[in-house]
């Protein structure tokens, strides 16, 4: 390894070495370099993202968001949409946002239940990403579901899908869901 090479996995970049960005002193070029460091910067010239290395993948910077909703609902029902992905894997590293509301009877015994799903995943099964009851939410009130994904494994796939499961008999629900992704770029 000669000094230019040793000094750009430091850190140090000049602007006379191929691939450096000087606007935003970031190394670019069209495929990631073989030896990356945890946290070390990437700009994608042909894909046009901004990656990281996270001491195991080249992860997005930016994240992406996320939403879909359902309203009225007053059977089971299977809400699908999709993901802009480009093809590329995408994991969800925070929270998994529902918010909820039911109009009249929610109870112990007659509510909903909410799963949350990343689908079309090549690796297999789907990704869940979040689950959850209605039963101990009062009705005709909004209620935050908020919590941390159930499961971050990869998913590669541009589909979410909301399945809302109705206990006996509950009031109409409505849902929105938001969670926040990043792309494993390859």
């Amino acid at each position: 390894m000669n000094e230019r090479e040793l000094n750009a996995l430091k850190g140090i970049q000049h602007d006379f070495m191929p691939g450096y960005n000087r606007k935003n002193h970031v190394m670019s070029g069209t495929s990631f370099p073989s030896i990356a460091a945890t946290n070390q910067k990437y700009f994608r010239e042909d894909l046009g993202y901004l990656c990281y290395y996270d001491s195991t993948q080249w992860v997005t910077v930016d994240l992406f968001i996320y939403q879909q909703s359902a309203q009225g609902l007053s059977a089971t029902t299977t809400k699908r949409g999709r993901l802009p992905t480009d093809g590329n894997l995408i994991y969800v590293p925070g929270d998994v946002v529902a918010t909820t509301y039911v109009d009249t009877t929610n109870d112990g015994t007659h509510n909903w239940t909410v799963l949350v799903s990343a689908t079309g995943n090549v690796f297999g099964n789907d990704v869940q990403l979040h689950t959850f009851s209605t039963s101990a939410d009062s009705p005709d009130v909004f209620v935050a579901h908020d919590d941390a994904a159930d499961d971050t494994t990869p998913a590669k796939g541009a589909g979410v899908e909301i399945l809302c499961t109705k206990n006996d008999t509950p009031g109409t629900l409505d849902v929105a869901v938001s969670f926040k992704y990043r792309l494993i770029i390859t």
